[in-house]
This record gives C-alpha cells, structure tokens and sequence, in this order.
C-alpha cells in the first residue's frame, strides 16, 4: 500500500513534520524546477489548435476538487443550449490511455472502467456529452469532432498545455484552496498559486456559505481580471435526487479517492450511521482481494449495508450478488449564483464563436 502512504503524506497539514518531511523537501525543490523550466517552455511554444471551441476543467491541487461533476454541470449546460458536446479525458485507470478510444455516444455507453478508467464511465453514463479517452487530447478531439462536436470538454486540463483552450476554468476547494501549500511530492501541489494568473475563471467548490473567508484571493482574482463563482455539492443518489439513510444500522462507507474526507463527512451529515471507512488507493480497482477486505470489514463491524461513490460504483461487481445492501451516493454540485456563472459562460462562448467564424 506504498501509494496510500504517499498519497496520506501529501494530504496531511503542513504542520505535520518529521524525518521524512526533510528528503521530501528534496524532491519537492526538484519538481519546482523541473516545472518552471517546463511551464517556460510551454509559454513560447506554439499550441495545437481543434477547430471547435475547447473549454478546460482542471486545478492547481492534486486530488479531488470536484472535476467530474463541474464537467458533467457544463456537458448538461451546453446540451441544453442545443450544443452537441463531447469530454475529453485521459483515462486513467484504464487501459486505453495510449490507444484512446470512444467510451460512449451520449446515449449509450460502450466501454467499461476497466478500459476507460471510472470517471470517464461515470460521465459516460450520467451525462448528455460522447466521452473520450487517451493520453493524446489533441487526437481525441479531432475524433470527436470527425463525429460531430461542437464544444470539447478537457477534463483536468489545467497543466495539458500543449493544446489550445479557448476558456481554463480552475477549481478551488474552499476548505483549503492550495492544499497544505506545498508543492508535489511534499504536499498536494501540482504548481504554484501564481498559476493562477492563466485562470480565465475560478470556481470555488464545496463552500459552507462563509465566503468572505478567501476575500483577499477575490480581490487578487478582480486585480488580474478574472471572474470568481463559488458552488457548494451535494450528495444524492444516482437519479440526481437527496439521498436519505435507509436504516439506523451501521455501514461500511468504502471509496478509493485521493481525498474521502468530503465523501465520509457528508454522509455523516446526511444521518448515515457510519460504523467503520475503508479507504483504497484512488482509482483503485476492485479485484478480488479488494472484495475480501469489504467482506471481512463488514463482517467484522457488524455492518447491515455498504455505501459508496458513484465514482467507485462503475468498477463494482454486480450488486446483486453481494451478501449486504449495496448504496451508492453521487455528486450534484450548485452554484450558489446559478445565473450569474451562466450569464458569463453563455457570454464568453458567444465571443469564441463570433471569433471563429
């Protein structure tokens, strides 16, 4: 389980320091230069250019700041505005991140995770957009408009810059925008906050209603000129809508993401009587040692059911034959000023349009 004891390294609180945080320093001071040589370059090189407008989701911390469901928000909002929308993804996890390929048509899904990786298929099979996969974006985008899109959605995009985008929209978390303020591998990093300056929109994501917490990174972001919105999530089930406790019973809440604290606390929030969390790599596929981990767990607690993400639903083996009840709970995430973002974003892809005729 080395990669779970990197990736809790990485999430802990800068105050948290010991032997180790020192050769970590290391590293980190290798990966700050190696990236700014890169990003330097990147600056005066010369982008791949699609022929339809590309919108970018991405962020500046490693892990989960809410990606998939931003994407899927945007996938929803183009569609009804008439537009025909495709995501493009790397796919990780699966195992056409060289070969690329079609995961689905926006009507039917015809890839599993372990093909395609597990956000790709949860967007596959909970959004309007054709999804595809592979490390070459660039390739992906020109099938994807061989096969009639007219927005391109990059998922996690903010550091693939070989590619034109026509808008970069960043996600902050509002609990800790830049992590624990240490760059990878020494914390959860991937550039520092000066990236930020590339943003054409901020979203701050998962907000408790106490937004004048991150004034002053509102009044950095009006200085440069770069519109901020802030959205909270929340947790339902996968036909969109709340999602209650069942039973006062204890549950097994299980999940293989970078971070699960937002996953766990919600469901505590909810009611949820959760009696013990078994955490997985991100990613992680659910092989059969993994299946004997949940087995025992939940034997052991005493548990009466299973929770988990949608994310890791799409991995799962068929529910039906599980000794426990299985539930899955999804993300939907609000804007706090639905109008306003959507005001700005049908606003600033009129501009790209009327450019590109």
């Amino acid at each position: 389980m080395l990669k779970q004891k990197i990736a809790e390294r990485i999430y802990r609180p800068a105050r948290n320091r010991d032997a180790g945080d020192y050769l970590f320093s290391f590293f980190e001071s290798l990966y700050g230069l190696g990236l700014g040589l890169k990003n330097r370059h990147l600056d005066k090189s010369q982008k791949k250019r699609l022929p339809v407008p590309v919108i970018s989701v991405g962020n500046v911390v490693a892990g989960g700041t809410g990606k998939t469901p931003m994407v899927r928000t945007l996938a929803h909002m183009f569609a009804d505005e008439g537009f025909r929308v495709a995501v493009l993804s790397r796919g990780y996890g699966g195992k056409l991140v060289k070969k690329g390929g079609r995961v689905s048509d926006g009507k039917e899904v015809f890839l599993g995770a372990d093909m395609a990786g597990d956000e790709p298929c949860l967007l596959a099979a909970t959004s309007p957009a054709s999804v595809y996969v592979g490390a070459d974006r660039y390739r992906s985008g020109l099938r994807a408009v061989s096969d009639g899109a007219e927005i391109l959605l990059l998922d996690d995009g903010f550091q693939h810059r070989n590619m034109h985008r026509d808008l970069d929209i960043v996600l902050l978390d509002s609990r800790h925008p830049f992590g624990n303020g240490r760059l990878l591998p020494r914390g959860s990093l991937r550039e520092k906050p000066s990236a930020l300056l590339r943003a054409h929109a901020l979203v701050f994501t998962r907000c408790d209603g106490e937004e004048s917490a991150h004034e002053g990174l509102c009044r950095w972001a009006e200085t440069a000129g770069i519109p901020v919105f802030f959205s909270r999530h929340a947790q339902v089930g996968m036909d969109g809508q709340a999602v209650l406790p069942v039973s006062s019973g204890k549950v097994l809440a299980f999940s293989a993401l970078a971070d699960d604290r937002s996953f766990v606390e919600g469901l505590l929030e909810k009611g949820w009587n959760v009696g013990g969390v078994l955490k997985f790599p991100d990613h992680h596929p659910y092989g059969p040692s993994a299946m004997d981990q949940l087995a025992d767990k939940a034997r052991n607690m005493g548990a009466e059911a299973l929770v988990t993400t949608a994310k890791d639903a799409v991995k799962l083996p068929d529910p039906s034959v599980w000794p426990l009840p299985l539930y899955v709970v999804d993300v939907r995430m609000d804007f706090l000023n639905p109008s306003l973002f959507s005001k700005w974003l049908k606003g600033e892809t009129e501009k790209i349009l009327e450019a590109g005729k």
